[in-house]
């Protein structure tokens, strides 16, 4: 009898790009301690929008209108950020996420990272209010294909706007997958 993934309900794949970057000792130590949110560029002040959307009804048209206006202000924020940030000296890359989960995700790299490691990933997600998500990951598994390596990851540490946006993320895309499955486009 074949063995049955209880995680597939869980799991989306989608090509996502990630940057990462290998954590130093000192920041290592900082997740090992609980301290990894540290490493994160957001602030964590909310936003005077997130006090209005606590205020408002749930469903109205207020709601959805603040909801527009808290993703456009991300989005902003990130432009702002992307245009005053240098780039650092770190060692840094940029690969592909190729499937993804609450928990973790799969990427595909050229480096050769050993098990146990940690990354601090950030990757924009589609489709969602909070869309440039920071993570810290611990390499949980390598399988090398040619040249390159397809890494299994843990995440070990995200901020709860972050995760949310994840599994929101992963939901939109089940449901767009199930629809496909059931009334595929006719070619």
């Amino acid at each position: 009898m074949p063995e049955i993934n209880k995680r597939d309900h869980f799991r989306v794949e989608i090509t996502v790009p990630v940057k990462w970057k290998l954590l130093s000792e000192d920041e290592i130590e900082l997740v090992k301690n609980g301290m990894g949110n540290t490493l994160f560029k957001q602030s964590g002040i909310p936003s005077p929008i997130d006090t209005f959307l606590e205020e408002t009804p749930k469903g109205s048209k207020d709601e959805q209108l603040f909801q527009a206006l808290k993703l456009l202000n991300h989005k902003l924020d990130y432009i702002i950020e992307q245009i005053l940030s240098r780039p650092t000296c770190e060692s840094a890359g940029q690969d592909n996420i190729i499937e993804i989960s609450a928990s973790g995700l799969k990427f595909v790299s050229e480096e050769d990272f050993k098990e146990g490691a940690l990354l601090k990933m950030e990757l924009i997600m589609p489709a969602v209010v909070q869309y440039n998500i920071e993570l810290i990951t611990e390499i949980l598994r390598a399988t090398k294909k040619r040249d390159k390596f397809i890494y299994g990851t843990r995440i070990v540490c995200i901020n709860d706007d972050a995760h949310d946006s994840i599994i929101k993320m992963i939901f939109q895309k089940q449901r767009v997958d199930i629809r496909n499955r059931k009334c595929p486009e006719e070619k």
